[in-house]
C-alpha cells in the first residue's frame, strides 16, 4: 500500500467513524467526481452509471451508497434508492445523513409507515433535526396520524416561527400556529412579494416592500426575519444582525434567529462574539447543524484547533459525507500542519464536490509549495 492510500484508510476511519470496507483509491475518487459533475446537469442515468463499476468492486463502500442512493431517488428509482440507502446504513450504522436520505425516498414511495420509524429513529438521536422532524410530520400526516403530526409541527414551530416548510405543514393540518403576522393579509403579502423579489435577485427592492410593514409592525418576528436575511445578502451585516436581534427579543425561544446573528458574527469575523452565542443554542439544541458548522468555524479561527476538531469529527459520525464539516476538517488539519491529511481530506470533498472553492484553493497552494521546493 502507498504512504497515499494508507493515508486515506486512516481519512476515511477518521471521517466516518468507522473503517470502510475499501479505500477511496483514485479510480472511486474519479468515479465519485465524474457522477458529481454529471448530476449538476441533471443527467442522472450517466451520474448513476459513472458509479456502477467502483460500487461493484466497493459493494459495502459507504460514500458510494450514499451517491447511488440520492441519484437514484432523483432518478425516482425508488426500489434501487432505499437498497443503496440500507446499505450505507448498514455501513455506517450511526449516520442520520443515510437515515434522512432513505426516509425521504420512502416518502416518495408512498411508504409513510416504513418512514415513521426511520424518522423517529433520527429524532430519537438527535430530538431537534430539522430534517428529521420535517419527514417525521409528514410521514405522520400522510398515515393519517393528524394529532401526532401536529404536536411534531407546532413544537418545531415554536423553535423556528417563519419556517416555511414547517408552516406548510401547519397548513396542511389546519393548525393555528402558523407564521406570525398570518392574520395580516398585508404582512403575508409584502413577505411573499418579497420572496419574489429575493429569488429574483433585487435585494433592494425586496426591503424596500418589507419596509412599510415593519414600520407598522416592528415587532413581527416574520418581518425581522426576512429582512435580516436580505440584509445579509447585501452585505450590511450590522443592519442584519440588527434585525435578528429584534426576532430574537420578540421570540426569545426561536433558534432561527440567534442562527442568524451567528450568521453576521461569522461575516464580519467577529468570532469570539460567535463561540458563545453557538454554544448557547447547543445547550438548548445539542445536535444543531448550523450551530455545529459555525462553532466549527468560530474555533478554528479562534485557533481552538482541538475543541474545533473534536466538534467536527463528532459530526462527521452522523454526517459521514458532508461538504461543510469535511472542508472544516481539511482546513483544521492544515492550520496545524498535518499536511497528508488534509491533503486526503481537500481530495475526498473535490470528489463529492468539483466545484469546491476552498479545496481548490487548498490543494492549488499545496502543489505551488511544492513546486517551489
Amino acid at each position: 500500500m502507498t504512504p497515499l492510500a494508507a493515508t486515506f484508510v486512516a481519512t476515511a476511519a477518521m471521517l466516518f467513524g468507522f473503517v470502510q470496507s475499501a479505500e477511496h483509491d483514485t479510480k472511486v475518487r474519479q468515479a465519485l467526481q465524474q457522477s458529481a459533475t454529471l448530476e449538476t446537469s441533471k443527467d442522472y442515468d450517466k451520474a448513476i452509471a459513472a458509479l456502477l463499476p467502483a460500487s461493484a468492486q466497493n459493494p459495502n463502500d459507504y460514500t458510494l451508497n450514499v451517491r447511488l442512493g440520492w441519484l437514484f431517488y432523483l432518478n425516482k428509482k425508488y426500489e434501487d434508492s432505499e437498497r443503496s440507502y440500507q446499505t450505507a446504513i448498514q455501513a455506517a450504522p450511526k449516520s442520520v445523513e443515510a437515515k434522512l436520505g432513505y426516509c425521504l425516498v420512502l416518502i416518495a414511495d408512498a411508504k409513510y409507515q416504513m418512514a415513521e420509524p426511520v424518522a423517529r429513529q433520527i429524532v430519537d438521536v438527535d430530538p431537534s433535526n430539522y430534517y428529521g422532524n420535517i419527514r417525521l410530520a409528514v410521514a405522520l400526516r400522510l398515515e393519517g396520524k393528524t394529532t401526532e403530526a401536529k404536536e411534531v409541527v407546532d413544537r418545531n414551530l415554536a423553535r423556528y416561527p417563519s419556517d416555511s416548510y414547517f408552516n406548510s405543514e401547519a397548513a396542511s393540518l389546519g393548525s393555528t400556529n402558523g407564521l406570525a403576522g398570518a392574520n395580516d393579509p398585508e404582512v403575508t403579502t409584502a413577505i411573499a412579494d418579497a420572496l419574489k423579489e429575493t429569488t429574483a435577485g433585487d435585494y433592494a427592492k425586496a426591503l424596500e416592500t418589507l419596509a412599510p410593514q415593519l414600520k407598522t409592525h416592528p415587532r413581527n418576528y416574520a418581518l425581522n426575519i426576512r429582512s435580516g436575511w436580505l440584509h445579509y445578502l447585501k452585505g450590511d451585516y450590522d443592519k442584519s444582525e440588527r434585525d435578528y436581534q429584534q426576532a430574537s427579543r420578540v421570540n426569545p425561544k426561536a433558534i432561527g434567529a440567534k442562527l442568524g446573528v451567528l450568521l453576521g458574527m461569522l461575516a464580519q469575523e467577529r468570532y469570539k462574539n460567535a463561540e458563545p452565542l453557538a454554544e448557547q443554542i447547543l445547550r438548548t439544541d445539542r445536535g444543531n447543524y448550523y450551530a455545529s458548522v459555525r462553532l466549527a468555524i468560530a474555533l478554528r479561527n479562534l485557533k481552538k484547533y482541538g475543541e474545533a476538531e473534536k466538534l467536527v469529527r463528532k459530526m462527521l459520525v452522523l454526517y459521514p459525507c458532508d461538504i461543510s464539516f469535511m472542508t472544516e476538517l481539511g482546513l483544521i488539519e492544515a492550520a496545524q500542519a498535518k499536511g497528508d491529511l488534509g491533503r486526503a481530506v481537500f481530495l475526498e470533498v473535490i470528489a463529492l464536490d468539483p466545484t469546491n472553492t476552498t479545496a481548490k484553493q487548498q490543494l492549488g497552494s499545496e502543489a505551488s509549495a511544492s513546486a517551489k521546493k
